[in-house]
């Protein structure tokens, strides 16, 4: 059959982040046929790094034995600030790329229609496609990382907001006057809940921390100390890195009642990194939650753990390149 005749039924899915990038080979009912994780070498330029996209997508489709015109389009997740609609990169520090016209460079490269979008978003469309909030209308995604960053589906379609910003829960304000977050403001929920966060508090109680399981594992050498080192010994019982936890907990909780309110989702999902542990975060936050918002509301939103772990982000990318490329109901609003 002709490639103009030919149904298309793989979508390319990419997962940028400042060290690695995922691509996934995802067909068009959500399912991941394939992933592969590529270090990124920044100093390498953006060039050189699209250039490594390339050749892992065209690995991809060789491993399967597909073509490109097997292949509706590709999406990319990728973390901002960014021009969605230019598909251009604004500023990156962590890849340090600044006004990259990703979209353009990498259709030049592969031959295929490419579209940008949030890593968040991405997750939170991943979950809410092909995961835990499959057959939801009003869903949350939140994603606990490096920062905080969210997703929202109202209706069944992407909210974006009048400029894209729609789904930055991370800085909602949880704490006046509270500790000073990246993005300059004070008490936004980033630096309460993320990673870099939890170790941020833990160094503020030097006391406390010296006393435990987690400084002996690092021997003392602060710059070691991860929110990993610190779940891992909460998990085995250590009293300080456990409390440090539920605290986590109780403030995401906070924020989690404010979403409630707003929104009025059916489902809240908890990714990133930082939700790997579990109950020991969401119990809390549950907890927390459920004394601040209202009965009712509550009591309909399941507060739930993501199920797709770190290829949410390249399925949700996958999904989003369908419903912009693809005979789909538009998947934006």
């Amino acid at each position: 059959m002709p490639a103009s005749g030919r149904q298309r039924k793989w979508i390319i899915g990419i997962d940028l982040g400042g060290s690695h990038f995922s691509v996934g080979l995802v067909s068009t009912s959500g399912a991941l046929q394939s992933v592969q994780r590529h270090r990124v070498a920044v100093a390498d330029g953006p060039a050189a790094i699209i250039d490594q996209m390339r050749e892992v997508i065209f690995a991809q489709l060789d491993s399967q034995g597909l073509t490109r015109t097997d292949v509706l389009a590709v999406g990319i997740g990728s973390p901002g600030p960014f021009d969605r609609k230019a598909g251009v990169i604004i500023e990156s520090y962590n890849l340090q790329w600044f006004d990259v016209p990703l979209v353009k460079m990498l259709r030049e490269r592969v031959g295929m229609d490419v579209v940008l979008d949030g890593d968040a978003i991405s997750a939170t469309y991943g979950e809410w496609w092909a995961g835990v909030g499959r057959g939801s209308r009003h869903m949350v995604g939140l994603t606990l990382g490096t920062g905080v960053g969210g997703g929202l589906i109202i209706n069944g379609a992407v909210y974006y907001g009048c400029s894209d910003l729609a789904g930055h829960f991370g800085h909602m304000i949880i704490e006046a006057n509270g500790r000073v977050c990246s993005c300059g403001n004070q008490g936004c929920l980033e630096a309460y809940a993320s990673a870099s966060a939890i170790v941020g508090r833990a160094l503020e109680k030097p006391k406390e921390l010296r006393r435990s399981q987690a400084w002996k594992e690092i021997a003392g050498e602060s710059h070691r100390l991860t929110a990993k080192v610190l779940y891992q010994w909460a998990r085995r019982g250590d009293g300080f890195a456990r409390a440090l936890f539920e605290e986590t907990g109780r403030y995401l909780g906070t924020g989690l009642a404010g979403i409630i309110h707003t929104v009025n989702p059916e489902i809240i999902v908890v990714g990133g990194a930082v939700a790997k542990a579990g109950n020991l975060l969401l119990t809390p936050a549950r907890q927390e939650a459920g004394r601040r918002a209202f009965k009712s509301a509550f009591r309909r939103t399941r507060i739930v753990r993501a199920s797709l772990a770190e290829n949410a982000g390249v399925i949700g990318a996958a999904g989003l390149a369908q419903c912009h490329f693809g005979n789909q109901r538009p998947g934006a609003m």
